[in-house]
């Protein structure tokens, strides 16, 4: 099917405006998100219908050219506060939400424009769950890991095997861009969409966290899968992720300011029966609604600009996203505070939240990283 066809029936199925967009996705927030966030958290449910409602809601297609409401621009803004919308009622969802969001900024940029054609308007609509598999490439390129995912040259593609431990959004069926190293030259490194075929393409479960239980997160084990020529996002992977970096980290404040008014609102409920005592509390609710509005300004101009790669933007980057981290733990603090002893009950409102906040500042690029991809550019 050709893209403009594609893009027009897409296009033609979602919200016309912004306000129509998000106020889609806060109806979608306020019933099927809020209704399922117990069983997402506590059975580790995947909220796969609730995100196909958001993928016809507009919630994949506002940062991609030629989507969305004004396919004319990246309205990377936009997306993100799609995905805070949503991460008010749970930040598993709005993380699953970045995920899919990621997977279709990977084939926006890709020169590969017969993948792009195949996969995007799918990916933006729902019809396909797509994920990252970035986290240990990027940690790889940043001297933190080394590259799990081992490939060789073969007629017509390649043959890659390896182990990635950590993967979300993932399920039988799912797509998964992510990159691996040429086992003869681990200088060339090269960029591609994975399927999962539970072929030579599998998952499996092997642990459980103290939250996002229900995110799809499962080992990726490639046994000698060939990925054809077709399937390659990107031959440079390197000079790809930097290009793919920004909007990358930036999407992540949506998942953040999500958790951030969540606790707002926790400790605003907290007050009606509390303030007498909590007022002399540090950081109470207006505290983080002000430092929301003093940094967001800020942090919207770098999304104006994603592609942007010069050291001091960069920089910028990952300040804003080390302090969404910094500051989403300081706010389910703050909370926890606010609520007390009953806050601390297994099931409180602040429970599931408090455990999700963690997510925010250890996800990557955790704190640690972003510390020390702040001073590699600093040296």
């Amino acid at each position: 099917m050709a893209l403009s066809m594609m893009v027009s029936e897409t296009v033609s199925s979602m919200p016309n405006s912004k306000e129509e967009m998000l106020a889609a996705i806060q109806n979608i927030a306020e019933t099927d998100i809020r209704n399922m966030a117990v069983a997402v958290d506590v059975d580790g449910i995947y909220p796969g219908d609730n995100m196909r409602k958001l993928a016809q809601a507009g919630a994949f297609a506002q940062h991609i050219t030629g989507y969305g409401y004004n396919p004319q621009q990246n309205n990377l803004l936009d997306t993100v506060q799609a995905m805070a919308t949503a991460g008010v009622e749970c930040g598993n969802t709005s993380f699953l939400m970045w995920l899919q969001n990621a997977f279709a900024w990977y084939l926006l940029q890709s020169d590969n424009t017969a993948l792009r054609d195949e996969l995007l308007g799918k990916t933006i609509s729902g019809e396909i769950m797509g994920t990252s598999g970035m986290s240990n490439p990027v940690k790889a390129m940043d001297g933190i890991e080394k590259f799990k995912l081992k490939g060789q040259r073969v007629d017509g593609g390649y043959i890659v095997s390896g182990i990635l431990p950590y993967v979300s959004n993932l399920g039988d069926g799912h797509y998964m861009g992510t990159a691996f190293e040429m086992a003869d030259d681990p200088s060339v490194k090269k960029m591609a969409v994975f399927h999962i075929n539970g072929d030579d393409i599998q998952i499996a479960q092997n642990t459980h966290f103290i939250a996002l239980e229900g995110s799809g997160t499962y080992a990726v084990k490639v046994k000698k899968a060939f990925i054809p020529d077709s399937r390659i996002l990107a031959e440079d992977m390197p000079s790809f992720v930097k290009r793919i970096k920004p909007a990358f980290f930036l999407m992540q404040a949506g998942i953040a300011l999500g958790q951030i008014n969540a606790f707002i609102n926790i400790m605003k409920d907290s007050d009606k029966s509390l303030m007498h005592v909590n007022k002399y509390l540090p950081e109470r609710a207006e505290t983080f609604e002000a430092e929301l509005a003093s940094i967001l300004p800020g942090v919207v101009a770098l999304m104006e600009t994603p592609l942007e790669s010069s050291p001091d933007y960069l920089t910028k980057v990952f300040e804003a996203r080390l302090y969404a981290g910094e500051m989403t733990m300081r706010a389910a603090n703050a909370a926890l505070m606010h609520e007390g002893a009953k806050g601390y009950i297994k099931g409180s409102t602040v429970d599931r939240r408090f455990r999700e906040s963690i997510f925010v500042a250890i996800v990557t690029p955790a704190t640690k990283h972003l510390r020390k991809a702040i001073a590699d550019l600093a040296a």
